[in-house]
This record gives C-alpha cells, sequence and structure tokens, in this order.
C-alpha cells in the first residue's frame, strides 16, 4: 500500500500526551502556593522572571529560589523520590 504518512499525531500518541499532561498537573498541584504560581506565571504565560517578580511583590533573587525549588520538586516526584 502506498498510503500517505498521517500529517498529524495518532490518537495514542495524543492520548498519552494528555495523560502526561494531566500527570504534570497533579505534581503541580503537590507544590505550596507560591511555587504553582511561579511555574503558572513562568511556563503557562511565558513571563520573565522580572515580571513574576513585579507581580507577586518579591525580589528576583526570590522568585529564580522559588521556581528552582519547585523544579526540583517536580522532578523528584516524576522519578518516585521524595524532594
Amino acid at each position: 500500500d502506498d498510503l500517505p504518512e498521517e500529517a498529524s499525531p495518532s490518537w495514542e500518541a495524543r492520548f498519552v500526551e494528555v495523560e502526561e499532561r494531566m500527570e504534570l498537573i497533579e505534581l503541580v498541584r503537590r507544590l505550596d502556593k507560591d511555587q504553582q504560581r511561579v511555574i503558572a506565571l513562568r511556563f503557562a504565560q511565558q513571563k520573565s522572571t522580572g515580571e513574576i517578580a513585579q507581580t507577586m511583590g518579591r525580589s528576583e533573587g526570590a522568585v529564580k529560589s522559588l521556581q528552582f525549588r519547585a523544579l526540583q520538586n517536580l522532578r523528584a516526584w516524576a522519578e518516585g523520590r521524595q524532594p
């Protein structure tokens, strides 16, 4: 058969992508509220560190620290470890 390759991902690939996003959302919900907010602003809204600092009323250093700890926690939980 000379059928053309499927241009869009298969339903299985889309299902896996949705499942992975749902798992990530569950992990983000485990973070404390400040860490959740930093992750949402940085990655969902694509804000800069300076913009996040201004929005949250914190220093850029504090925002970087919150983001670092949040990502450490997410990575640990995703790997099945305790942070």
